[in-house]
């Protein structure tokens, strides 16, 4: 079965506003909120992120989402990961937050990316354990949404 393909980025115009601010990389806003993308790690990379593709020149390639954006909050001496829909991989994701702040998390927010809206497939059960597995090591609090898979759950009804 073929799927049409179609644009989902940010339109023309609303590139072109003098009040958008397009980050590259990583960003400091201040001493507690920091932006950063290009996630290196491949370990637990959804499936599921396969079928989406990004246009270069003139044919579609597999989107790399060295794009996608994650934030990290600092409040308290207590650090926060806000992140969308994790097409690097949750687990990639945490451990570069870390990296940057150079200290354990304290809560993610994120969706996990385990359904594959195009083929209506969820990830495989392995993949889901060993992600839940690497993830129960971790001292933090999770909370996920969107595009996990399922309805909005706390992730220690999991781990």
């Amino acid at each position: 079965m073929k799927f049409a393909k179609y644009y989902v980025g940010l339109d023309a115009k609303i590139k072109n506003n003098h009040r958008i601010v397009l980050i590259d990389g990583n960003y400091k806003l201040d001493d507690s909120i920091y932006l950063f993308s290009n996630v290196k790690g491949n370990n637990l990379i959804p499936n599921s992120k396969k079928s989406l593709l990004k246009k270069e020149e003139d044919r579609y390639v597999q989107d790399n989402f060295n794009h996608e954006q994650n934030l990290i909050l600092k409040e308290n001496n207590k650090y926060t990961l806000i992140a969308g829909c994790s097409h690097r991989g949750i687990t990639n994701i945490i451990e570069t937050a870390e990296k940057i702040i150079g200290n354990n998390l304290d809560m993610t927010i994120a969706g996990f990316h385990l359904f594959n809206p195009v083929s209506m497939k969820s990830e495989r059960f392995e993949f889901i354990e060993l992600m839940s597995e690497k993830l129960s090591n971790k001292n933090m609090d999770f909370y996920t949404y969107h595009c996990t898979g399922i309805k909005p759950f706390s992730i220690h009804t999991i781990i």
